[in-house]
């Protein structure tokens, strides 16, 4: 099949990590596979590897760019796609815009949200909705499915296919000891991960604040903050030179990192179905929670964490993992076997199934 992805950019986050394993992997399995970006072009030093695979950059105007819709037709009646692939709501928009002027050459629309829209306005709602009748429609999570039909952006659910994990590139490890080092931690520490972009619904403050209760109670938390956005310089500044707290933009070896911590915190106000989740829990760490997106079913029962509420149930949990790091190290063992359900050659799978029925 020729399969090209439609996304906003390229840039590090959730979706468009799926976006590259998507793009990897129906290269690998042969089928002529590309990439086409309308609001930030690949850079040289972003996270994923698309060795091979071509990515065609497609500057979009703003507002409803008819032009865009214009070029991203003429270029799927070029290059023959027979599967489009859009990612979120503006390229589904976009996507179905050039699907229907391109007439008897347009190729299946295929269409995955990843997270809530960012751009709740009628108008935006109206042309989803829309968009949607002439795509198969997917969603990363059941909670995300039913949030976009409750709040009008779908006319009915969406099939959902969660998110999968890379479980050769993230598995149980040897600890390198740079993150700890960096962080001034002790073999006894308990190094808390946060990664995620610095937006207001991620809310890193309520786990710095957690983080720095702990520590007050006399017990060794150190913590790596991993992302990048509008917040980030704010949050650092408020660090006042607290050296054992990080922060870094990105990271090329995540792994690494997750083998390096104990465990990762979560207290997003709202997710889907975040990555780094799958990711902490195949390289053996114990995962705390909020009770957002499908992270309580990952985690399982017994589950490989703690879903907690809030600042004091955020505190408790860290807490209880710092007095009992055999319990850290049970609790993710029990992660890393839960993680083992959810590879993506899974996912890989059932988005083959959604290109062939859409065909």
């Amino acid at each position: 099949m020729r399969i090209a992805h439609l996304v906003s950019g390229l840039r590090v986050g959730g979706k468009e990590r799926v976006v590259c394993q998507l793009a990897a992997a129906g290269q690998r399995d042969g089928h002529d596979v590309s990439l086409i970006t309308f609001d930030a072009p690949a850079s040289g030093d972003h996270e994923f590897e698309l060795e091979g695979i071509a990515v065609t950059h497609m500057a979009r105007g703003p507002g409803f760019d008819v032009r865009f819709v214009r070029r991203l037709a003429r270029h799927l009646r070029e290059v023959r796609v027979e599967i489009l692939h859009a990612h979120a709501d503006s390229a589904l928009v976009y996507g179905s815009a050039a699907c229907l002027l391109a007439g008897r050459a347009a190729p299946a629309l295929v269409a995955t949200f990843h997270v809530r829209p960012s751009h709740p306005t009628p108008r935006a709602r109206w042309l989803t909705r829309r968009a949607a009748r002439r795509a198969s429609v997917t969603a990363v999570s059941d909670d995300l499915s039913g949030f976009l039909v409750e709040q009008r952006w779908l006319s009915s659910d969406a099939a959902t296919i969660g998110n999968g994990v890379d479980t050769r590139a993230f598995a149980p490890g040897e600890r390198t000891g740079v993150w700890r080092g960096r962080v001034g931690a002790r073999p006894t520490s308990l190094v808390v991960a946060h990664v995620g972009r610095f937006d207001p619904v991620k809310r890193q403050r309520v786990a710095l604040e957690a983080v720095r209760e702990v520590r007050a109670e006399g017990l060794d938390v150190r913590a790596v903050f991993v992302g990048n956005g509008p917040q980030r310089a704010e949050f650092e500044a408020g660090l006042s030179g607290d050296e054992g707290v990080l922060v870094v933009p990105h990271v090329d070896e995540m792994a690494e990192l997750l083998r390096d911590a104990d465990v990762l915190a979560l207290c997003s106000e709202h997710e889907a179905s975040p990555c780094v989740v799958l990711e902490a829990m195949a390289c053996g760490l114990p995962v705390v929670s909020t009770d957002v997106g499908d992270v309580r079913a990952v985690l399982g029962e017994p589950p490989g964490g703690r879903i907690v509420e809030g600042r004091a149930g955020l505190v408790a949990a860290l807490r209880e993992l710092a007095v009992q790091p055999e319990l850290a190290r049970t609790l993710g063992q029990l992660a890393a076997r839960r993680a083992s359900d959810h590879g993506f050659d899974a996912t890989w799978r059932r988005y083959l199934d959604v290109y062939r029925g859409a065909l």
